[in-house]
């Protein structure tokens, strides 16, 4: 009779039941530990991605803008232009007068992987800038030039 009123686990299934639940939530924190490393990982890819993506379109901006000479001065320029390094002066103000702030370099500095943009680091991490220069188009024969306004020719389709 007292074997009958036997009720609950003895020891050895205690310390089974505890250890297959070690083993578990082991597992689950190992899991929760990984998934966010993996989490921190991409999020700090996607905010150098977003820089980097904010860096390149004002780079592109000032690029585009290179040479830029309302006034006719002759002060503005591609200055230098290589693979990594590219050296331009833009007339931001439109007065026809090189200030110190419309000369603008933008630069790969190899040493640290930075660009620079006068010196100073835009984006980091940067472990090759190669800018490529083209060739300026020539017009088909069929254009003839119908003037110029010194900002280049403006061309006309001609029949023939």
């Amino acid at each position: 009779m007292a074997l009958q009123n036997n009720k609950g686990f003895t020891l050895a299934e205690l310390l089974v039941a505890m250890g297959l639940s070690a083993i578990v939530m082991a597992s689950v924190g190992y899991v929760y530990y990984t998934q966010q490393k993996t989490y921190l990982a991409q999020e700090q890819i996607a905010g150098a991605q977003q820089n980097l993506r904010a860096v390149l379109y004002f780079m592109e901006r000032e690029i585009r803008m290179a040479g830029y000479d309302p006034t006719r001065s002759g002060n503005f320029q591609i200055q230098t232009a290589n693979t990594n390094t590219i050296t331009f002066r833009i007339d931001l103000n439109g007065n026809g007068v090189l200030d110190s702030d419309e000369t603008i370099t933008y630069s790969l500095d190899a040493v640290n992987n930075q660009l620079e943009r006068n010196g100073q680091p835009l984006a980091e991490n940067i472990d090759a800038l190669d800018f490529r220069y083209l060739p300026a188009p020539s017009p088909p024969a069929a254009l003839v030039p119908l003037d110029d306004d010194g900002m280049g020719k403006t061309w006309l389709q001609a029949s023939l």
